[in-house]
């Protein structure tokens, strides 16, 4: 089964409600330029990173974080991008843009921007410890966490009431939805397409409310992204509906069987407060 995020009649209907996407910045596509030549180099990456003060900062800041475990001095923005890797540098270059093209000030987006971050934080170090089962990078899962609700911020924006109430708690997106008569699901896939994030990120955003045991079989990425966002809500102690008959699905996708369930719950559960705490 390959469930696509081809654009329909359901996203001409986003553009009839006037909603519009934040183009990709110009600095990923000069970035996705480079990248398509077969002789791109660090030194040009880090030319076209280093117009932007902010993504620089981005880029050190990871460098010096122990979640990347470079554990070095970085003194250039190429050094950087050498010991960080450029697939992890790119997830990093994109977050920072995606914030900065959406917005993130205030306590709603201030809210959004923290559970966003902790569950592609989550995403990445269940595919760091599944990689032998999944073979998905952890820059990819980071990515899916990242931006699997990115059409929320969007929605915001156009729609002044919808998830206006999200620093206090965490919506019922699909109630949202249907109360402005959209899917923030389908803006978000949209929006990563148009940023030319990888198909399976993609399928991921766009698919991420429909839990069925053949999609999960097909995209493992997704129950990546469920099972951080269920390990997120466990930590810090939110309620859930509907997990555990989720669950059986989500983690034999992952490879984790019952047997292991508990070790694998508790060893992310330690790696996530560690890295929160670094």
């Amino acid at each position: 089964m390959n469930r696509d995020t081809t654009p329909g009649p359901e996203i001409e209907a986003l553009f009839a409600k006037g909603i519009h996407l934040p183009p990709q910045p110009k600095v990923l596509a000069e970035i996705d330029a480079l990248l398509q030549r077969n002789a791109c180099s660090l030194r040009q990456v880090a030319a076209v990173v280093g117009k932007d003060a902010g993504l620089t900062a981005r880029v050190f800041k990871a460098a010096h974080s122990p979640l990347f475990g470079v554990g070095r001095e970085v003194s250039s923005l190429e050094q950087a991008l050498s010991l960080l890797g450029l697939q992890p540098a790119l997830v990093i270059i994109k977050g920072a843009a995606l914030r900065e093209a959406v917005g993130g000030e205030g306590g709603s987006l201030e809210a959004f921007w923290e559970r966003a971050n902790d569950i592609a934080l989550l995403c990445g170090l269940i595919a760091r410890r599944q990689a032998d089962v999944l073979g998905i990078p952890a820059g990819e899962a980071h990515l899916a966490g990242l931006f699997h609700d990115c059409g929320v911020p969007i929605l915001m924006q156009r729609f002044p009431g919808y998830c206006q109430n999200l620093q206090h708690a965490w919506p019922d997106l699909e109630q949202e939805d249907a109360a402005i008569g959209t899917c923030h699901a389908a803006v978000g896939a949209l929006l990563a397409r148009n940023w030319k994030l990888p198909e399976a990120v993609c399928r991921t955003i766009r698919h991420h409310h429909e839990v069925a045991d053949d999609l999960l079989a097909d995209l493992p990425l997704l129950a990546v992204l469920l099972a951080a966002t269920h390990l997120r809500n466990l930590f810090y102690g939110y309620a859930e509906a509907g997990w555990e008959k989720t669950e059986p699905a989500v983690l034999a996708a992952l490879g984790v069987s019952p047997l292991t369930r508990n070790e694998f719950v508790d060893e992310m559960l330690a790696q996530f407060e560690e890295n929160l705490t670094a």
